[in-house]
């Protein structure tokens, strides 16, 4: 921002209040522009922050949607299993066909445009509310990702113990009886979560929306 003087001498006190009247307005116009231009900027970053975020929830919340109902099949299914534990160890063979069926989607969630906001310091143009809502939504994202990486080991095991066995007495029966159960445990948990996050999805998407 350059500043110039009036061209011409001053030979009055007059002259003299005029030439700094002149400056002054000068240097709050150019400050007022400067400051509009400012502010026009981090809006303009702010409203594409906001639009790259409401896709990565969009796109999460799809992802969610799929990996929930792959949680609710499995879930059905180790019930039918734990269900007619006792008459499926009967055929080793049928029983493994049944466990196998089993499986998690561990569908993968996206959070580089929250990344991204925080690297480069738009959260600080936000409100505080708003920043909260999203703030909580990918801490819930992070969550729920780390719910599934849990999950997965117990599946792991319950598939590979089910798929060792030729033969089941009353012990082997117990010990795949507490397998799935401990299975069943970890789905019903990241379903919970789950719900949880969706409902977050929803509102923090609506925060976005509305801006």
């Amino acid at each position: 921002m350059e500043i110039h003087a009036p061209i011409g001498p001053t030979h009055s006190l007059k002259d003299f209040a005029v030439h700094i009247l002149i400056v002054t307005v000068g240097i709050l116009i150019a400050l007022g522009l400067e400051g509009a231009r400012e502010a026009w900027k981090e809006d303009k970053t702010v409203t594409e922050a906001r639009h790259n975020l409401q896709e990565e929830l969009r796109f999460n919340e799809k992802q969610l949607v799929q990996d929930l109902q792959t949680v609710e099949d499995a879930s059905r299914s180790l019930d039918l299993v734990l269900s007619h534990l006792p008459e499926l160890a009967k055929t080793p063979t049928g029983l493994r066909t049944q466990v196998q069926k089993l499986s998690l989607g561990l569908y993968s969630f996206k959070t580089t445009a929250w990344d991204s906001a925080l690297a480069g310091g738009v959260v600080s143009h936000m409100n505080s509310q708003e920043f909260q809502r999203f703030d909580e939504v990918y801490l819930s994202t992070k969550s729920y990702q780390e719910m599934q990486k849990v999950a997965f080991p117990d599946l792991i095991a319950a598939l590979a113990y089910f798929g060792s066995h030729a033969t089941y007495g009353p012990a082997e029966i117990s010990t795949g009886a507490e397998k799935l159960i401990t299975l069943k445990a970890r789905l019903y948990t990241l379903h919970h979560v789950g719900e949880q996050f969706q409902g977050g999805l929803k509102t923090a998407d609506s925060e976005a929306a509305s801006h």
